[in-house]
């Protein structure tokens, strides 16, 4: 089933310098502007455009689908035209999708799921654009945690000051961005985060203008229903996604998350969580008994060659072909912390 990231840095940011001061609104996602790498593009040209082909020679797997993507794909269509790359906002979900696994997977690691995902739609320079657009977006979620540091909310100050600092930080942030990535680039990835900052700091005006409450509430409806159809279908999506995260996290009963499950998304959706729930929960009780029997072995003085044979047929015994890898991988990360 496709699966997308909601997740905004630069609108979660901007909502957590305004911390008390505005309820925020889920991310909301526009019609994104669709460039090739040298200029614009006009819709009749992108929609006759054929999918990137990828290169003769694929990159071979190297790492499979990590424990937290399993049932799941980013669900993105990539296109070229004229050799070039077709820029849309899809591009940074399928980043997020695979930066969605940090700390379960290293940068390195994620990096060659990225390489992996791209290249079986694109090849050639096409390719090459896309990897440099992650390395560079890569370096732009970096410089945010110390944009994040020097933009921090003043919360002595009046919310006049507030919504001041607000205005700038956003006008700093598109410049971070455009610095990082390109105008042109920042344009296509960012042109929901910045509707969406548009959208918020409007609000954040309207709740504070000195204005009668009968006017204030038919002016946030009006803002309300200035946005697109999908984009309020979307901002729906959303707050099912991040109440299905919160009932996720929660200390409850598989009988409890299964029906909150169900109140939210319905039967369908309740029932696919909890099918992963358990697979998740027995990969993890394999894992650890694995990680017991090696323990074990080690204790018996096992070490070196004799240790990795004893290893490797541990592996060849408990797990299936396409399990291996990752199980190895998992197992030597606990030995090794």
């Amino acid at each position: 089933m496709p699966w997308r990231v909601s997740f905004s840095l630069a609108a979660a940011t901007l909502v957590v310098a305004a911390a008390g001061y505005l309820w925020h609104e889920p991310e909301v996602e526009v019609q994104p502007e669709v460039q090739t790498m040298r200029s614009s593009v006009v819709v009749s040209d992108v929609l006759t455009a054929q999918p990137a082909a990828a290169g003769s020679t694929l990159l071979k797997p190297v790492l499979p689908q990590p424990a937290s993507l399993q049932g799941s794909s980013h669900g993105v269509r990539l296109l070229s035209l004229g050799g070039e790359l077709v820029l849309t906002s899809g591009l940074r979900d399928l980043f997020d999708y695979y930066l969605s696994t940090l700390g379960e997977l290293s940068l390195h690691d994620i990096r060659l799921l990225v390489e992996q995902a791209l290249a079986q739609q694109l090849a050639s320079a096409p390719l090459a654009q896309a990897l440099q657009i992650y390395d560079n977006y890569l370096r732009y979620r970096e410089a945010l945690q110390s944009f994040d540091d020097e933009y921090m909310a003043d919360r002595e100050a009046s919310k006049a000051q507030q919504l001041m600092q607000l205005q700038q930080r956003q006008q700093a942030l598109i410049l971070l961005q455009d610095q990082m990535l390109g105008a042109e680039v920042a344009q296509v990835l960012f042109a929901q985060d910045r509707q969406l900052d548009n959208y918020t700091l409007e609000k954040a005006r309207l709740l504070q203008a000195d204005i009668s409450a009968e006017q204030r509430a038919q002016a946030l409806a009006n803002l309300q229903a200035s946005l697109p159809a999908e984009v309020v279908e979307h901002q729906q999506r959303n707050l099912r996604q991040s109440a299905l995260m919160a009932i996720g996290e929660a200390q409850l009963t598989p009988d409890e998350r299964y029906q909150r499950r169900a109140e939210v998304a319905g039967e369908a959706v309740a029932q696919r969580l909890a099918q992963l729930d358990a697979e998740q929960l027995h990969w993890q009780q394999r894992l650890d008994e694995a990680a017991l029997a090696l323990a074990e072995m080690q204790q018996a003085g096992l070490s070196g060659n004799d240790y990795q044979q004893a290893f490797d047929q541990l592996l060849q015994q408990q797990f299936s072909a396409a399990e291996r890898l990752r199980a190895r991988v998992l197992l030597n990360r606990r030995h090794n912390h």
